[in-house]
């Protein structure tokens, strides 16, 4: 048993546990977490809580640490060299680092709470309640409004039919309800002890609810992962003799299978995706993605080819079809293996793996039971864990902080009831307490800077997102009143994202962006505004020279100069960075058909554009264009 604390220590854990469930509250419902200016809170606000944390562990009643408090640490030193120089993009770099944090800080968090009996019952009451919401939102977006989301946000187009909850993507949402359905049916249907029927029905509520959440999403890759740990869970209960596992397994196989048949029969959506599936022999995009996560780490396997770089570098490999501008691989095995190497997937995943493999083998050496009550949800609690297991397999659902958090969770309450009996620290407190109280000081003053920094830094980022997907908004429209109504004020958004954080690629990028707009509606000198545009895209090119859009952008600023031959040698890289990029060689058009005797190039490069993207309005503008000047 833990050992009892007195009344003031109790509070305190009882104070990081309604933390901590407000945090998982808000990030939740803010699309998961996944917005920049969500984190710009959520981070400082976890790592606050994480330093209180310390300062129980080894200063106030000091318990001492969690077991593999630290199994984060080495893998944050590793983003910390990628940041530092060993990704070439290391503005990217940072902010996937910055998530490694957040995965450190809930597993820190949830590794000392979980061993709190009153944090479990906070926490696990929680995450349960904000399932719950997320499932009526889903509901409220199949029935009512499909577009809504938290936030203001409205749902993509590509997910239309499909309710994400109060995330951004159905696939994340699926993920996350999976980590607690085994558990809840165990519960509600399981034989539990002696547990009367009316006392289960609250479980098989949650249940019901959950599988309702799960049907909603219509996510296919979240399906299988559950069903396929569904189909492990009879083999997995080691007091069974080898013939019930057997015959379990069958009803299971069984009962999948037919609701499987009904869902195909009855449900038009579900009979479209997998028909989807047959007639392009699976999936398309992930391979794709994944084939070029693979070359790229070919290319560095040991220290990887950078930390957050994929969405730059995938260009390389881009096939002439695929359109999507993805961030992440859909693979978190795969991004860590790509962006980190083998050296970051071995400080990551491979010492997580150990450190659970010494627990489990510390707890078959004690053969003493876990703290005691709820054993029969051990099994279904891995169940839950290999169901998310597999579904990342395929997705990116460890980059969504509400998602990772609550795995964490469920991870560190799985390895808190398999794990042998805490041992009670009794020299914790005796030991050097001078010493251990100024390095727990200055542990925590290095925090409080590190989130100071990273506050600034996302409300940035931000402000760049938000000016962005203004920009973005502009494809296709020629109107001089319709592009200045969107560009000043993206202009003034993006002046404010460089001078709160000058280190971010994309900003300084899309800055240039913005102020080449300027073309289309001021009167004032084309040449003073391509220098301040070209003065934009030189500082991203400087943060790192491998994104092809910013060598766009000072392509662009150099024609607007009329420096014609260095615009052209600024879009010959770009189209060296990204050979496939139907963006990159609809610039190079543009850039052609500014002089009379480039028509004939420009009607060559877009025909190269139009053959990768047939639908990109702006190539198809100027497409009419030239057919009637040819005239």
């Amino acid at each position: 048993m833990t050992p009892p604390q007195p009344a003031s220590a109790e509070s305190v854990d009882r104070g990081l546990a309604v933390g901590l469930a407000l945090l998982l509250t808000g990030v939740t419902w803010q699309l998961g977490g996944s917005p920049a200016s969500t984190m710009a809170w959520a981070l400082p606000v976890q790592w606050g809580l994480v330093a209180v944390a310390m300062v129980r562990w080894w200063v106030w009643h000091p318990t001492g640490a969690p077991p593999g408090w630290w199994w984060p640490l080495p893998m944050l030193g590793w983003t910390w060299l990628h940041v530092r120089g060993l990704s070439p993009a290391p503005d990217l770099a940072w902010l996937d680092a910055m998530n490694w944090w957040w995965l450190a800080g809930a597993w820190m968090l949830a590794g000392y709470l979980t061993r709190r009996p009153v944090a479990r019952m906070i926490l696990g009451g929680t995450l349960v309640g904000c399932m719950l919401i997320a499932v009526g939102a889903a509901c409220y977006q199949r029935w009512v409004d499909p577009a809504w989301l938290p936030l203001g946000r409205t749902a993509a187009h590509q997910y239309a039919g499909r309710s994400t909850g109060v995330f951004g993507g159905p696939n994340n949402f699926a993920a996350w309800l999976a980590l607690l359905l085994p558990a809840a049916l165990a519960r509600g249907f399981g034989a539990i002890g002696a547990r009367s029927a009316a006392s289960r029905w609250p479980a098989r509520l949650v249940a019901v609810a959950l599988a309702l959440g799960l049907a909603l999403s219509l996510s296919r890759g979240v399906w299988l992962a559950l069903g396929g740990a569904l189909l492990a869970w009879p083999l997995m209960v080691a007091r069974w003799p080898w013939w019930r596992r057997l015959g379990a397994l069958v009803v299971v196989l069984l009962v999948l299978s037919c609701l499987f048949i009904i869902a195909y029969r009855q449900v038009p959506l579900v009979q479209e995706r997998i028909d989807y599936l047959i007639e392009n022999q699976g999936e398309r995009t992930r391979p794709a993605m994944w084939a070029a996560s693979a070359r790229l780490w070919w290319e560095q396997p040991w220290v990887g080819s950078g930390g957050g770089a994929f969405p730059l570098l995938i260009e390389r490999y881009r096939p002439p079809w695929f359109w999507d501008v993805p961030r992440w691989v859909h693979s978190d095995y795969l991004n860590t293996l790509s962006d980190y190497g083998v050296v970051g997937f071995a400080l990551s995943f491979g010492l997580f793996g150990v450190g659970v493999n010494r627990i489990l083998r510390l707890r078959r050496r004690a053969r003493a039971g876990s703290e005691g009550e709820g054993k029969e949800l051990t099994v279904p609690l891995a169940v839950g864990l290999l169901a998310f297991g597999g579904a990342t397999l395929i997705d990116f659902h460890l980059k969504v902080p509400a998602v990772s958090l609550a795995a964490i969770w469920v991870g560190a309450e799985w390895l808190r009831r398999v794990g042998p009996p805490p041992v009670p620290q009794e020299s914790a407190g005796t030991v050097w307490p001078g010493l251990r109280r100024l390095a727990v000081g200055m542990i925590v003053l290095g925090l409080g800077l590190l989130m100071v920094d990273a506050r600034t830094r996302y409300t940035a980022e931000s402000l760049r997102w938000h000016a962005r997907r203004d920009l973005n908004g502009l494809a296709g429209i020629r109107e001089a009143a319709a592009i200045e109504q969107v560009a000043e004020p993206a202009i003034q958004e993006l002046r404010q994202a460089v001078s709160l954080d000058a280190r971010n690629r994309a900003s300084w990028s899309d800055l240039a962006m913005a102020l080449a707009l300027r073309d289309h509606y001021a009167t004032a000198d084309k040449i003073a505004m391509g220098q301040e545009a070209e003065a934009a895209a030189r500082r991203a090119l400087a943060i790192s020279p491998v994104g092809y859009e910013s060598w766009l952008r000072l392509g662009v600023a150099q024609d607007l100069q009329g420096e014609w031959v260095e615009a052209g040698a600024s879009f010959n890289e770009a189209l060296r960075l990204a050979p496939n990029s139907h963006v990159a060689w609809y610039y190079k058009a543009f850039h052609y058909q500014l002089r009379p005797t480039g028509k004939a190039l420009a009607r060559g490069a877009l025909a190269i554009c139009l053959r990768l993207d047939p639908w990109y309005p702006d190539a198809n503008a100027l497409r009419i264009e030239l057919e009637v000047s040819n005239r």
